[in-house]
Protein backbone atom coordinates (compact mmCIF):
# COMPACT_ATOMS: atom_id res chain seq x y z
CA UNK A 1 0.00 0.00 0.00
CA UNK A 2 2.54 2.22 1.14
CA UNK A 3 4.53 1.69 -2.55
CA UNK A 4 1.67 2.30 -4.07
CA UNK A 5 1.38 5.64 -2.84
CA UNK A 6 4.56 6.75 -3.23
CA UNK A 7 4.64 6.44 -7.05
CA UNK A 8 2.26 8.92 -7.13
CA UNK A 9 4.32 11.44 -4.92
CA UNK A 10 5.94 13.11 -7.28
CA UNK A 11 2.41 14.00 -9.40
CA UNK A 12 0.88 14.70 -6.23
CA UNK A 13 4.36 17.44 -5.86
CA UNK A 14 3.57 19.14 -8.89
CA UNK A 15 -0.27 19.16 -8.15
CA UNK A 16 0.58 20.67 -4.89
CA UNK A 17 2.90 23.40 -6.78
CA UNK A 18 -0.19 24.36 -9.36
CA UNK A 19 -2.82 24.50 -6.22
CA UNK A 20 -0.29 26.59 -3.93
CA UNK A 21 0.28 28.95 -6.97
CA UNK A 22 -3.04 29.74 -7.32
CA UNK A 23 -3.77 29.78 -3.49
CA UNK A 24 -1.41 32.26 -2.79
CA UNK A 25 -3.13 34.75 -5.45
CA UNK A 26 -0.89 34.04 -8.36
CA UNK A 27 -4.01 34.51 -10.84
CA UNK A 28 -3.52 37.56 -10.65
CA UNK A 29 0.21 37.68 -12.33
CA UNK A 30 -2.37 36.30 -15.54
CA UNK A 31 -4.06 39.06 -16.24
CA UNK A 32 -3.55 40.70 -19.15
CA UNK A 33 -3.01 44.39 -17.56
CA UNK A 34 -0.37 42.63 -15.01
CA UNK A 35 1.32 41.36 -17.72
CA UNK A 36 2.07 44.19 -19.78
CA UNK A 37 2.87 45.80 -16.37
CA UNK A 38 5.66 43.26 -15.27
CA UNK A 39 7.19 43.17 -19.21
CA UNK A 40 7.30 47.17 -19.03
CA UNK A 41 9.45 46.48 -15.36
CA UNK A 42 11.25 44.11 -16.10
CA UNK A 43 12.86 44.79 -19.72
CA UNK A 44 15.42 46.78 -18.77
CA UNK A 45 16.98 44.67 -16.78
CA UNK A 46 16.51 42.09 -18.97
CA UNK A 47 18.70 43.67 -21.39
CA UNK A 48 21.44 44.11 -19.03
CA UNK A 49 21.60 40.83 -17.53
CA UNK A 50 20.24 38.69 -20.67
CA UNK A 51 21.96 35.58 -19.95
CA UNK A 52 20.61 35.46 -16.35
CA UNK A 53 17.73 36.74 -17.84
CA UNK A 54 17.14 33.99 -20.20
CA UNK A 55 18.34 30.99 -17.65
CA UNK A 56 15.00 32.62 -15.46
CA UNK A 57 13.04 32.70 -17.85
CA UNK A 58 14.22 29.11 -18.62
CA UNK A 59 13.68 27.66 -15.32
CA UNK A 60 9.93 29.77 -14.67
CA UNK A 61 9.27 28.16 -18.34
CA UNK A 62 9.90 24.61 -16.76
CA UNK A 63 8.18 25.03 -13.88
CA UNK A 64 5.33 25.67 -15.64
CA UNK A 65 5.06 23.37 -18.27
CA UNK A 66 6.04 20.36 -15.45
CA UNK A 67 3.06 21.79 -12.93
CA UNK A 68 0.79 22.23 -16.27
CA UNK A 69 0.08 25.59 -15.84
CA UNK A 70 -2.87 26.81 -17.87
CA UNK A 71 -2.36 29.50 -20.33
CA UNK A 72 1.12 29.53 -20.74
CA UNK A 73 1.12 30.64 -24.14
CA UNK A 74 1.19 34.92 -22.82
CA UNK A 75 4.56 33.62 -21.64
CA UNK A 76 6.42 32.38 -24.97
CA UNK A 77 4.69 36.16 -26.28
CA UNK A 78 5.95 37.95 -23.78
CA UNK A 79 9.21 36.35 -24.84
CA UNK A 80 9.20 38.00 -28.29
CA UNK A 81 9.33 41.45 -26.63
CA UNK A 82 12.07 40.24 -24.41
CA UNK A 83 14.47 38.41 -26.03
CA UNK A 84 13.38 38.87 -30.28
CA UNK A 85 11.25 35.79 -32.00
CA UNK A 86 14.12 33.42 -32.49
CA UNK A 87 16.29 33.84 -29.22
CA UNK A 88 13.20 34.02 -27.30
CA UNK A 89 10.90 30.63 -29.16
CA UNK A 90 14.24 28.48 -28.63
CA UNK A 91 14.18 30.00 -24.58
CA UNK A 92 10.51 28.55 -24.92
CA UNK A 93 11.07 25.45 -26.16
CA UNK A 94 14.23 24.38 -23.81
CA UNK A 95 11.98 25.34 -20.72
CA UNK A 96 8.92 23.57 -22.60
CA UNK A 97 10.81 20.75 -23.33
CA UNK A 98 12.67 20.24 -19.89
CA UNK A 99 9.08 20.69 -18.13
CA UNK A 100 7.70 18.05 -20.64
CA UNK A 101 11.14 15.94 -19.22
CA UNK A 102 10.14 16.37 -15.18
CA UNK A 103 6.08 15.98 -15.93
CA UNK A 104 7.42 12.35 -17.76
CA UNK A 105 9.31 11.39 -15.37
CA UNK A 106 6.83 12.18 -12.67
CA UNK A 107 3.82 10.36 -14.38
CA UNK A 108 5.96 7.40 -15.48
CA UNK A 109 6.56 7.00 -11.48
CA UNK A 110 2.94 7.28 -10.72
CA UNK A 111 1.48 4.64 -13.93
CA UNK A 112 3.99 2.28 -14.02
CA UNK A 113 2.63 -1.03 -14.77
CA UNK A 114 -0.85 0.36 -13.75
CA UNK A 115 -2.26 1.34 -17.36
CA UNK A 116 -2.04 -1.33 -19.40
CA UNK A 117 -3.60 -3.95 -16.83
CA UNK A 118 -7.03 -1.74 -16.81
CA UNK A 119 -6.61 -0.27 -20.37
CA UNK A 120 -8.23 -2.79 -22.19
CA UNK A 121 -8.05 -4.16 -25.77
CA UNK A 122 -8.90 -0.77 -27.42
CA UNK A 123 -6.27 1.36 -25.77
CA UNK A 124 -3.87 -1.11 -26.08
CA UNK A 125 -4.09 -1.82 -30.02
CA UNK A 126 -4.37 2.14 -30.03
CA UNK A 127 -0.66 2.48 -27.85
CA UNK A 128 0.56 -0.26 -30.20
CA UNK A 129 -0.05 1.65 -33.67
CA UNK A 130 1.05 4.69 -31.73
CA UNK A 131 4.28 3.30 -30.73
CA UNK A 132 5.00 1.74 -34.04
CA UNK A 133 5.66 5.50 -35.33
CA UNK A 134 6.31 7.18 -31.54
CA UNK A 135 8.98 9.29 -32.32
CA UNK A 136 6.98 10.96 -35.50
CA UNK A 137 3.69 10.60 -34.03
CA UNK A 138 4.49 12.42 -30.93
CA UNK A 139 6.35 15.20 -33.07
CA UNK A 140 2.77 15.54 -35.20
CA UNK A 141 0.82 15.91 -31.38
CA UNK A 142 3.68 18.76 -30.63
CA UNK A 143 3.38 20.62 -34.04
CA UNK A 144 -0.36 20.46 -33.84
CA UNK A 145 -1.15 20.97 -30.33
CA UNK A 146 -4.90 19.64 -30.68
CA UNK A 147 -4.30 18.02 -27.30
CA UNK A 148 -3.12 20.02 -23.73
CA UNK A 149 0.78 19.87 -23.75
CA UNK A 150 0.47 18.37 -19.80
CA UNK A 151 -2.00 15.74 -21.83
CA UNK A 152 0.38 14.65 -24.57
CA UNK A 153 3.35 14.17 -21.75
CA UNK A 154 1.43 12.14 -20.02
CA UNK A 155 -0.36 10.11 -22.51
CA UNK A 156 3.52 9.11 -23.77
CA UNK A 157 4.76 8.13 -20.23
CA UNK A 158 1.45 6.22 -19.87
CA UNK A 159 2.56 4.32 -22.89
CA UNK A 160 6.06 4.19 -22.35
CA UNK A 161 7.62 6.45 -25.54
CA UNK A 162 11.26 5.61 -25.48
CA UNK A 163 12.45 9.07 -23.11
CA UNK A 164 14.87 9.84 -25.11
CA UNK A 165 12.62 9.71 -28.45
CA UNK A 166 10.33 11.45 -26.38
CA UNK A 167 12.61 14.46 -25.33
CA UNK A 168 14.17 15.22 -29.01
CA UNK A 169 10.64 15.32 -30.43
CA UNK A 170 9.03 17.52 -27.91
CA UNK A 171 11.86 19.84 -28.12
CA UNK A 172 12.07 19.67 -32.76
CA UNK A 173 8.06 19.49 -32.32
CA UNK A 174 7.32 22.69 -30.31
CA UNK A 175 10.21 25.08 -31.28
CA UNK A 176 8.49 26.37 -34.53
CA UNK A 177 5.57 26.49 -32.60
CA UNK A 178 7.26 28.36 -29.90
CA UNK A 179 9.17 30.47 -32.44
CA UNK A 180 5.66 31.66 -34.20
CA UNK A 181 4.14 32.67 -30.76
CA UNK A 182 7.32 34.95 -30.46
CA UNK A 183 7.09 36.31 -32.75
CA UNK A 184 3.27 37.13 -32.98
CA UNK A 185 3.95 38.48 -29.22
CA UNK A 186 6.82 41.03 -30.89
CA UNK A 187 4.47 42.18 -33.35
CA UNK A 188 1.89 42.84 -30.73
CA UNK A 189 4.24 44.40 -28.17
CA UNK A 190 1.75 47.49 -27.91
CA UNK A 191 -0.70 45.42 -27.46
CA UNK A 192 1.01 43.05 -24.97
CA UNK A 193 2.35 45.85 -23.07
CA UNK A 194 -1.16 47.59 -22.94
CA UNK A 195 -3.16 44.93 -21.34
CA UNK A 196 -4.14 43.21 -24.45
CA UNK A 197 -3.40 39.67 -25.10
CA UNK A 198 -3.67 38.79 -29.41
CA UNK A 199 -7.72 37.02 -29.76
CA UNK A 200 -8.20 33.24 -31.42
CA UNK A 201 -8.03 34.78 -34.30
CA UNK A 202 -4.75 36.28 -34.50
CA UNK A 203 -3.50 32.83 -32.87
CA UNK A 204 -5.47 30.60 -35.82
CA UNK A 205 -4.87 33.18 -38.39
CA UNK A 206 -3.18 31.33 -41.88
CA UNK A 207 0.01 32.91 -41.72
CA UNK A 208 0.43 31.06 -38.21
CA UNK A 209 -1.37 27.25 -38.75
CA UNK A 210 -0.38 26.42 -42.48
CA UNK A 211 3.05 26.31 -42.27
CA UNK A 212 2.45 23.95 -38.92
CA UNK A 213 -0.61 21.59 -40.43
CA UNK A 214 2.38 21.04 -43.19
CA UNK A 215 4.71 20.22 -40.89
CA UNK A 216 2.43 17.81 -39.02
CA UNK A 217 1.36 16.24 -42.09
CA UNK A 218 4.62 15.41 -42.92
CA UNK A 219 5.30 13.71 -39.45
CA UNK A 220 2.39 11.87 -39.51
CA UNK A 221 3.18 10.43 -43.19
CA UNK A 222 4.42 6.94 -41.79
CA UNK A 223 1.63 6.40 -39.72
CA UNK A 224 -0.46 7.17 -42.79
CA UNK A 225 1.51 4.96 -45.36
CA UNK A 226 0.92 1.98 -42.38
CA UNK A 227 -2.97 2.70 -43.17
CA UNK A 228 -3.01 2.70 -46.39
CA UNK A 229 -0.53 -0.22 -46.95
CA UNK A 230 -2.88 -3.10 -45.39
CA UNK A 231 -5.97 -1.48 -48.16
CA UNK A 232 -3.36 -2.19 -50.98
CA UNK A 233 -2.45 -5.41 -49.95
CA UNK A 234 -6.25 -6.20 -49.61
CA UNK A 235 -7.35 -5.29 -53.05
Amino acid sequence: MENRISKFLPLLFLALILISFFAFGGAKYMNPTNIGTMISQISIWVNSHIILAALSFIAIYALCCAIAMPSVAWLTLSSGILFGGIYGGFICALGSTIGASILYWASSQAFQGGIKAKAGSIIDRFENSFLRHEFTNLLALRLLPIAPFFAVTIAASAFKVNFKKFVIATFIGILPVEISLAFLGKGFKRELLSGRLPSAHDLLSPSFMLPLLGLAFLALMPSIIDIIKPKNNIS
